[in-house]
């Protein structure tokens, strides 16, 4: 083989051996970290909270959220609707807003109003809401109070 052809030879397998080891790396951003599908309840002394945002903050990863319903239910998501939580500790924040009666903002939005739940419930520091995520979960109790 003459040097330019060797030349050519060692460059292509660099370049080649380049590309094997960012295909991991680039293959790896497509992939979602396995999730665990987990519904729940709130209730605010005894009675559904309708229409409370649930955050749930995995120990490491995205949050997932999910909106209750008229019987206080709601099912969590991370990445779409309802598809589930990374598994693991997690700390939990509840909110309830209501809609403000003025005007909507430059972004469109209506400005949120009153939380209608205690704000300790909307600071994951301060809820003392936690849950550990696994599969094969009860649904989750949020048995929230006013006092």
């Amino acid at each position: 083989m003459n040097q330019c052809a060797r030349w050519i030879s060692r460059r292509a397998s660099f370049v080649l051996a380049g590309a094997s080891l960012l295909f991991p790396v680039a293959n790896g951003c497509s992939r979602r970290i396995s999730l665990v599908p987990v519904a729940g309840r709130v209730t605010l002394d005894g009675n559904a909270v309708v229409g409370a945002s649930v955050l749930v903050q995995p120990a490491a990863g995205p949050a997932a959220r999910g909106l209750t319903d008229a019987a206080g239910r709601f099912a969590l998501g991370t990445y779409g609707e309802g598809d589930g939580v990374i598994p693991g500790p997690a700390v939990v924040s509840i909110s309830c807003y209501e809609r403000a009666s003025v005007a909507a903002t430059s972004s469109g939005e209506p400005p949120l109003g009153k939380n209608l739940l205690p704000a300790r419930y909307a600071d994951p520091a301060m809820s003392g809401l936690r849950a550990v995520i696994e599969p094969g979960m009860a649904p989750l109790e949020f048995l929230l109070s006013s006092e």
